[in-house]
């Protein structure tokens, strides 16, 4: 099966002695203690991309997990009704669901926050679309240019920082093909989805929700408000540890990726934080299973 993937850029090289300012989208860079943050109006975008990201099975299959869960706190609250399932069954198999993608919801969060600050409150970087938006501070781009030579310290540093975006991967679609489409080759089948703790491929990403997973995006947002009702007033271990997830979910907003900064023909790929020291293995998986898929796409930024 053939794959088409060419090296398009996003940034070209200037021609002039100094590099002109960078174009976008680009990082601005602060020094000194940073302001506290306000939380802004879209705290749970990081849930919102969590779920932007999942294939429509997996959807799917959480939206049952939230319904059943719902049901059997309804039951066990309901004195006229003996429950003979497994105590906890329901609350035990969605709380390892979380469990086992909480490594894509940690790099969701780490994605949609505002800015990203060094562990010194030294340094704080946040993504603009143009040096325009940098107030006078010091921006680069945020993915930086193939023949550029070795870069100094604090830009490293900054984009070390902004990992999520800097490290991860632009895909541009060919041949016709949507972005959506693009991005369901890319996500995980339920075969591999079994296998993923090894996939280096964190989110996948549009600008748009795929409008066939939609349906159930809207059941998971429904199921998630109903378990969180349920939940409400019960004082358990497990009802602690799910409603902050359930609060978030069932609030969770599609229009968080539309503020990604990728075009509506292009494919964000988010890597899991062990591969950020490794982008070949990211590209590779990527590649991969664009062949598997017979899927063509062209790289507009490469991970590096």
């Amino acid at each position: 099966m053939a794959m088409a993937l060419g090296c398009t850029r996003r940034h070209e090289p200037a021609n002039l002695p100094s590099a002109p300012e960078p174009a976008g989208p680009v990082l601005v860079i602060t020094h000194g203690p940073s302001v506290p943050e306000q939380v802004p109006e879209g705290a749970h975008a990081g849930a919102s991309l969590a779920l932007a990201s999942l294939a429509t099975f997996e959807l799917s299959l959480l939206g049952e997990a939230l319904d059943d869960l719902a049901l059997d706190v309804a039951l066990k609250k309901n004195p006229l009704v003996e429950d003979l399932r497994d105590e906890g069954s329901s609350a035990e198999a969605l709380a390892h669901t979380f469990e086992e993608n909480a490594a894509r919801i940690s790099v969701a969060r780490a994605l949609a926050a505002p800015t990203w600050t060094s562990g010194d409150r030294d340094l704080t970087v946040r993504l603009a679309a143009t040096c325009a938006d940098a107030n006078g501070a010091r921006c680069i781009p945020l993915w930086p240019l193939r023949s550029t030579t070795a870069e100094d310290a604090e830009a490293e540093r900054a984009r070390f920082f902004a990992w999520p975006l800097a490290h991860g991967g632009v895909l541009r679609t060919t041949k016709g093909e949507t972005a959506v489409h693009l991005a369901r080759a890319l996500r995980s089948t339920p075969l591999e989805a079994a296998s993923d703790a090894k996939n280096p491929i964190a989110l996948v990403l549009t600008r748009s929700l795929d409008d066939d997973a939609r349906p159930a995006w809207i059941e998971v947002q429904r199921a998630a408000g109903e378990a969180l009702a349920q939940l409400q007033g019960t004082n358990s271990e497990e009802a602690a540890r799910l409603m902050p997830m359930l609060s978030e979910l069932s609030i969770a907003d599609e229009r968080a990726s539309a503020s990604l900064p990728i075009g509506d023909d292009e494919v964000l790929v988010v890597p899991r934080i062990f591969a950020v020291g490794d982008p070949d293995a990211l590209r590779r998986a990527v590649e991969a299973r664009l062949r598997d898929r017979d899927a063509h796409a062209d790289w507009v930024h490469a991970p590096r």
